[in-house]
C-alpha cells in the first residue's frame, strides 16, 4: 500500500508545473539587413575540377567583407558558397553578369572561437536575381567563423 501511495504522489508531482521556471532563452539577434545593387562577377565549382563539389557565386560587392584583403591585397568580395544545393536550385541557374540585390543578413557574434573582425567567414547573404525573378542565399564560406 505504501508503494502505491508513493507512485501516486510521484505521478501527481510530475504533472504539476515547476515552481521555479527557467529564464527565457535570449533570441538570436540579427542586424537590419544591409543591401546593395551589384552583379555576379564569377561562378565556379567549390573544387575547381569537381562539378559535384558545390557552387561558389562571387559578387561585384565588398558588402560585409571590405575590411579583409585577398591574397593580392584587394578587398574581399561578397560570396555565397553552397556545397549541397540541388542542381535545379536557383543558385545553379544564376549567370555571370546577372544583376542582383545582395543583402548581408547576418554576421557572426564574437565568442571564444570566433572573432568576426579578424575572420571573414560566417557572413550570411541573400541575393535576389532580377533575371531569374527569385532569390538564393547562404554563407560566404564552407566553414563558419572560428571553424576549421
Amino acid at each position: 500500500m505504501k508503494t502505491s501511495i508513493a507512485v501516486a504522489i510521484a505521478v501527481v508531482a510530475l504533472s504539476l508545473p515547476p515552481l521555479v521556471s527557467a529564464p527565457p532563452v535570449a533570441a538570436a539577434t540579427k542586424p537590419k539587413p544591409q543591401c546593395e545593387q551589384t552583379t555576379i562577377v564569377q561562378i565556379e565549382n567549390y573544387f575547381a575540377n569537381d562539378p559535384s563539389s558545390g557552387i561558389v557565386v562571387i559578387f561585384g560587392s565588398h558588402l560585409g567583407v571590405a575590411q579583409f584583403k585577398d591574397d593580392k591585397g584587394k578587398p574581399m568580395q561578397a560570396t555565397i558558397v553552397d556545397r549541397f544545393a540541388e542542381k535545379s536550385a536557383p543558385i545553379y541557374r544564376a549567370r555571370t553578369g546577372d544583376s542582383v540585390k545582395l543583402c548581408l543578413t547576418e554576421v557572426p557574434q564574437r565568442d571564444s572561437s570566433c572573432n568576426p573582425s579578424k575572420d571573414y567567414r560566417g557572413r550570411i547573404y541573400s541575393a535576389y536575381d532580377w533575371r531569374l525573378g527569385t532569390s538564393f542565399g547562404g554563407a560566404n564560406a564552407n566553414h563558419m567563423c572560428g571553424g576549421a
